[in-house]
């Protein structure tokens, strides 16, 4: 048997022996615990709201010096048939999908089939002039310049929920007129870069994203339960965890359809990251973990922080490599202390769970031996008023009347129609819900959250003639984009 395939098969017995005695191993790992409180008591007090068969919640698990010394499901990963969350669930994680990816750009790239200063017009052609700089390297580091397609998809009211498939996810970044910025000036994280990184592979390689890294990577890897998917449809026979949100009193799952992968779309499980954790501990200058590791930088010699489809920063002092998110109730996160050889991981399957914060608790305890910091929550300010409203400082009653209409823009194929309604302004856009806005009259500027999170900004314009002709709609990741007054 070849070296690697030994090694793989070897350290796939030693997570079934964790497995098999993980009491023993839990009470192993919690004499890194400075307290008298067992680690599992203390991970369990963390997730006590996301416990019992009446909530999803997620799974976690601790990995010590390649050993998985913790794991746990909390909550339920099928309410309606009553299954439990657990190692051996497969789930969803978007987040962890860019440095799979990553990792099978960089397989290209060591077998000479592909340079990472290879120019993205060298495969992709159609992409408009303004990207003829774009190198691969650009891409893997978020340098690029590139709107992030799912900013797009959002403000031009889609319905994130719903089918979107890579050729229609090309065709939206191809239409855009312009770049954010010159290549190599910036580091702004954007999910259209990990989809052309899987179209550039399909046109290298002749084979889908999915195919290949089942191929070349999960398959030689010994990961049984990882893998790309455009498709739900083909995980139904496979323990798959379902996704939910809480619209209301009642836990609903999200539509399973079919989507774009690469950015997104990896499938996985527990103990299958676990195996995947160890390459990172090979120092070879060659290998996989190494590649990925490597930091960017800007043009100008700025180190970025990020690695390729993983952020390199520091935790409490102690350096780490993570890369949390979420997408449609589905979480995760790996936090890795290199220096300790230790490994936080979790997969969720509610929206309520913050993968981040929660890596970082369960961090607090087993590394830090301490219990879990509260931190207080950053109220958000508006930027245009210093958050404060004055009634003076907004635009109100019929003034607001010449902002009313429909203004569409051809780059997006989208139309913001605005609207009074009980004396206020409010727009829609697409299938997002209607949303009420107050216009603040120096800047002529409503600004309003991207999912809650991210301020969206737009600017309304006047023509000679001092009417309202339009606006410029501006996201942190989608920036200046046109529409005009119809």
């Amino acid at each position: 048997m070849p070296r690697s395939r030994l090694a793989i098969s070897k350290l796939r017995l030693l997570i079934a022996a964790a497995v098999a005695l993980s009491y023993a191993a839990r009470s192993r790992a919690a004499t890194c615990v400075q307290t008298q409180d067992s680690l599992e008591a203390r991970i369990d007090l963390l997730l006590k709201d996301h416990t019992g068969s009446n909530r999803p919640g997620a799974v976690v698990g601790i990995v010590h010096n390649g050993k998985l010394v913790f794991q746990k499901g909390y909550g339920m990963a099928d309410l309606e048939r009553h299954i439990p969350n657990g190692p051996t669930r497969v789930y969803k994680s978007p987040a962890l999908s860019k440095q799979f990816t990553a990792a099978a750009i960089v397989q290209l790239a060591q077998q000479k089939r592909i340079s990472l200063d290879d120019h993205l017009q060298r495969y992709i052609p159609e992409f408009p002039a303004y990207g003829k700089n774009v190198t691969i390297d650009h891409l893997l580091y978020h340098t690029s310049g590139i709107r992030d397609y799912l900013v797009l998809m959002w403000i031009s009211g889609k319905n994130l929920e719903e089918t979107f498939t890579n050729k229609e996810v090309l065709k939206t970044i191809v239409r855009q007129e312009a770049l954010d910025f010159e290549p190599g000036q910036r580091c702004v994280y954007s999910h259209s870069n990990y989809i052309l990184l899987a179209e550039i592979l399909e046109r290298v390689t002749g084979t889908t994203l999915p195919v290949y890294a089942a191929r070349h990577l999960f398959g030689p890897m010994g990961m049984p339960g990882t893998g790309f998917d455009d498709d739900p449809r083909r995980w139904r026979n496979k323990p798959l965890a379902l996704s939910y949100k809480k619209p209301g009193t009642r836990y609903l799952p999200y539509k399973s359809r079919r989507q774009s992968v690469g950015d997104r779309g990896l499938y996985t499980m527990l103990t299958d990251l676990v195996v995947w954790d160890q390459i990172f501990y090979d120092t070879a200058t060659q290998s996989l973990g190494s590649a990925l590791l490597q930091p960017g930088a800007l043009a100008d010699g700025t180190a970025v922080p990020y690695g390729k489809g993983i952020i390199r920063s520091h935790y409490r002092g102690l350096p780490v490599q993570t890369h949390p998110g979420t997408f449609l109730g589905y979480g995760g996160d790996m936090l890795r202390f290199p220096t300790k050889q230790i490994t936080i991981i979790c997969l969720t399957n509610t929206d309520a769970i913050d993968p981040e914060k929660l890596t970082q608790d369960i961090a607090d305890v087993y590394v830090f031996g301490e219990r879990p910091r509260t931190v207080p929550a950053v109220p958000s300010v508006d930027e245009a008023s210093g958050g404060v409203t004055h009634s003076s400082a907004v635009v109100s009653g019929e003034a607001l009347r010449e902002f009313t209409g429909t203004y569409y823009s051809r780059e997006q194929l989208a139309t913001y129609s605005f609207f009074m309604e009980d004396g206020a302004l409010w727009f829609v856009v697409g299938t997002n819900p209607k949303m009420k806005v107050v216009l603040w009259k120096k800047y002529e500027r409503i600004s309003f959250p991207y999912q809650g999170q991210e301020n969206v900004t737009i600017d309304f314009q006047r023509n000679s003639l001092g009417r309202v002709d339009g606006f410029i709609l501006t996201a942190p990741r989608a920036t200046n984009l046109k529409f005009i007054k119809e």
